[in-house]
């Protein structure tokens, strides 16, 4: 029934987006489901519209600024404020959704002292957009020479006569393998294989950055078995190649991707089935996710609203929602996301942030509802970004519900909003309208996807 095919489009594009637009919904409801999960599986256009920015002028890829020999880095809040603008203005929502989920997975720290500074990082988010609808296999290679997890994990000093073994380890613990799935025999040889590595510098034409350069000189030349294989010289791409030919390493991903799309809790067949469909692709990501967004366990009524957004798709969705884009409305939502707990860029430790229930506590409900207070105060009181688009407003719940993205409201939302309208009848539409998105934005329905 068209009715379900919206309603499960709108669940679709909460996990694979930040929310569709009621313009959004009407589309794909016509187009049908099939379509939205091509378009937004292959990073086509949302609606058959052109890219939603020039990416050659967007800042997120103008790291530094060469100025008559003076290397101008920005500030971190300058490339926390150009990502977050890109997820709330993008045409392309599962390619800012899994740069997301690459951020997080391969979590790496603002360090300036450290050689993570805006650059490093600024390029590592590039990284991780360009191969976010691509081969996970590529990008394993990739992360191995990336300058910011190379520094986060000490592997621009692991030496011949001094191996390092964070980058080895985490690589597998964290990044492809998952616990128990190597030893510690294994850890000392990658490290071993991980050897030659050291900072240098290339020019280009916004001034000199970092990068990771080989010297096979410096790196060590006996032989290693790694994962029982050898012995034998180990480069550091055959180690990579190595960790993935293993067993757990598909494993590994689709269980991660499921928990992130579908399920904190999927069944080892629901596992089995996306590892089959990474290895029989080559490891192309976008063959995964079609298989997790066609799968019954995705489209079922029961997976519904049974993920906790993070604060960063909490505000992107919020923002999003009500075309709130302009300079002023970005930084405050950079703002809230903070107070919530979530500071892109700077996740806590290499395991990145919290997830589900782990961003409810006391402190990160609290900074949701007075979120939902600003980001309603903003709505009514500025200008929209388009002073040709009238500002979005309801008269229903379900009107408001469609334009948030939320085509199911919990029966404790519905009565909510329509007790506060029934008691309203001395208030402004102002404070009406100011009171709905309060409401929504507040509850369960918008936090929950």
């Amino acid at each position: 029934m068209p009715g379900d095919d919206r309603t499960l489009i709108a669940h679709l594009f909460r996990r694979a987006g930040f929310g569709a637009r009621p313009a959004e919904l009407d589309y794909y409801t016509r187009a049908g489901y099939s379509k939205a999960v091509q378009d937004l599986v292959s990073g086509t256009p949302l609606m058959g519209a052109e890219p939603s920015f020039d990416e050659a002028l967007d800042p997120i890829n103008i790291p530094v600024q060469n100025l008559r020999g003076r290397v101008l880095v920005p500030a971190l809040n300058d490339i926390q404020t150009a990502w977050l603008h890109r997820m709330v203005t993008t045409s392309t929502p599962l390619v800012e959704r899994m740069t997301l989920f690459l951020h997080d997975h391969w979590a790496t720290a603002y360090r300036p002292g450290d050689n993570i500074d805006t650059p490093e990082l600024t390029a590592q988010n590039n990284l991780f957009r360009a191969n976010a609808l691509g081969s996970w296999k590529t990008l394993c290679h990739a992360m191995i020479e990336d300058v910011a997890l190379s520094c986060w994990l000490d592997n621009n000093v692991n030496m011949m006569r001094h191996p390092n073994e964070n980058l080895a380890r985490e690589f597998m613990e964290l990044f492809t393998l998952g616990p128990g799935n190597y030893t510690e025999y294994d850890i000392r040889e990658a490290a071993r294989a991980l050897t030659g590595y050291e900072i240098g510098y290339r020019l280009d034409l916004t001034g000199p950055r970092n990068v990771m350069v080989f010297k096979a000189a410096n790196h060590d030349k006996g032989d290693m078995i790694i994962f029982g294989m050898g012995p034998k010289n180990f480069m550091p791409h055959e180690f990579v190649d190595t960790a993935l030919m293993q067993d757990a390493a598909p494993l590994f991903l689709a269980r991660k991707l499921i928990e992130t799309f579908v399920t904190p809790t999927p069944t080892a067949s629901f596992v089995a089935r996306i590892s089959r469909e990474l290895v029989s692709s080559g490891w192309q990501l976008p063959a995964a996710l079609t298989a997790i967004f066609n799968s019954a366990e995705f489209t079922s009524p029961s997976a519904r609203a049974g993920l906790v957004k993070s604060p960063a798709e909490f505000v992107a969705g919020g923002l999003r929602a009500l075309s709130r884009a302009s300079g002023d409305d970005i930084q405050r939502g950079i703002s809230w996301m903070q107070r919530a707990g979530q500071v892109l860029y700077d996740p806590p430790n290499v395991g990145g942030w919290p997830v589900n229930d782990g961003w409810i506590g006391a402190g990160g409900i609290l900074a949701r509802y007075n979120a939902a207070v600003a980001l309603a105060d903003l709505h009514v009181a500025q200008a929209p970004l388009l002073p040709t688009e009238p500002r979005l407003r309801a008269t229903t719940p379900d009107g408001w519900g469609d334009i948030f993205g939320v085509t199911e409201l919990a029966p404790e939302t519905r009565s909510a909003m329509e007790g506060y309208v029934r008691d309203a009848k001395d208030k402004t539409d102002n404070a009406i309208d100011a009171a709905m998105i309060t409401l929504l934005v507040s509850s369960p329905d918008f936090s929950l996807a």
